[in-house]
């Protein structure tokens, strides 16, 4: 590893602070968002992991660094990885402790319930009619999954700055949906990796209609958390450190409806706007709308990175 990384950047614990604070009240929303979203990026992404053998043997722990309320932790524990989750949240740790609890509570009704008609069998007799198993009860608990140990999935509050500073290591680490790392960041994240550095980012949310017209407004983006380059600079400044690096991307098409009154709100309310950009946008617009409705393709693509230390 690098000399200059032997030596930390001064850590801003003021910044910290106030992003902490930040995603404490943004936590609930983040939260809803998560579960209204219809892409089903996590089920794909989690399903090559599995099938290139990225993800550590059952009772090795993979860290799922800045991991909120369990989007991918949930998914990996249920499926047999040991995972820590660390976020500087604690309102987001918050989120996915009841879910984790939810979720055990869910498996061991079920595991309950296939457990007495195991009984049964065995025994050669039904249950009483208060116990009755029935088939859907029974096919439900033949499609769940087991009940989770609790120390499957483990979690702290902590700011990534704090495990670099404790040399903390872990064979696997995985990053999701951080935009907030810089290059050099990364590369100070990177040293809690043993084997294998795992990151993922969306790189594009974009459609075929609204998108150029923002460009064309010269508007800001209307996320700019979206960065199509970012692996790119990602795998550059990560050279020197790994022996092997590559990029994976999932693509998503999805089909969103806005009424008229709900795109106006949208434009009026878009940061930036004025009077003039405002009809200059809903001339552009006007041709596109059919019976009150505008629709819209939705291109996404979430690109994985994977750093390997050793081929």
């Amino acid at each position: 590893m690098s000399d200059e990384l032997r030596h930390f950047a001064p850590v801003n614990f003021g910044e910290i602070k106030a992003q902490q604070q930040a995603w404490d009240e943004f936590a609930p929303e983040y939260y809803q968002v998560e579960q209204d979203s219809t892409i089903a990026y996590v089920p794909q992404v989690l399903a090559y992991l599995q099938r290139a053998q990225l993800l550590p043997a059952a009772a090795v722990p993979l860290l799922d660094l800045g991991g909120g309320t369990g989007r991918f932790a949930l998914p990996l524990a249920a499926s047999g990885v040991k995972v820590h989750v660390v976020d500087f949240s604690a309102a987001m740790l918050a989120i996915l402790a009841k879910r984790w609890q939810k979720a055990r509570q869910v498996g061991q009704r079920k595991q309950t319930a296939q457990s007495k008609w195991d009984a049964a069998t065995e025994h050669g007799k039904q249950t009483g009619p208060t116990e009755r198993v029935t088939a859907a009860n029974i096919l439900a608990a033949a499609r769940s999954t087991e009940t989770q140990p609790a120390e499957r999935l483990t979690w702290e509050q902590a700011s990534w700055q704090k495990l670099v500073q404790q040399r903390v290591r872990y064979p696997v680490v995985f990053v999701s949906m951080l935009p907030e790392l810089s290059v050099m960041s990364l590369r100070q994240v990177s040293m809690l990796a043993t084997q294998r550095l795992l990151v993922l980012r969306l790189t594009q949310a974009e459609d075929e209609l609204l998108t150029p017209l923002l460009r064309q407004l010269a508007l800001p983006p209307e996320r700019p958390e979206v960065d199509p380059h970012c692996l790119d600079q990602y795998q550059r400044g990560l050279t020197a450190d790994f022996a092997k690096i590559q990029q994976v991307h999932f693509d998503f098409v999805s089909e969103e409806k806005l009424t008229e009154s709900e795109l106006l709100a949208y434009l009026h309310d878009y940061p930036e706007m004025t009077r003039d950009k405002l009809a200059q946008a809903q001339q552009v617009l006007a041709p596109h709308i059919n019976a009150g409705e505008l629709s819209l393709q939705q291109h996404y693509r979430f690109s994985l990175l994977v750093a390997q230390r050793h081929c």
